[in-house]
């Protein structure tokens, strides 16, 4: 069974940063989706205090992926 161009991407991820990244997609649906509820400071500090790190996390795989398909784009130009 061939993979979807998502399961691609999240496959550059490691998976340290797409169980961090998880925890913000989930934030954002609930956020988005659900009106009569009150946030729950203790989560809202957690994602907070770990923003900066989740995306360093992010950057040093997308420099991972870029440095892998380098040679592919460089043999297409």
């Amino acid at each position: 069974m061939e993979q979807s161009n998502m399961e691609k991407l999240r496959a550059t991820w490691k998976k340290q940063t797409a169980q961090k990244l998880d925890q913000y997609r989930a934030f954002r649906h609930v956020f988005r989706n659900v009106y009569d509820f009150s946030l729950d400071p203790y989560r809202l500090k957690i994602l907070l205090n770990n923003f900066l790190a989740t995306v360093a996390l992010l950057r040093r795989d997308l420099q991972d992926f870029q440095e892998k398909i380098k040679p592919t784009f460089d043999s297409l130009t």
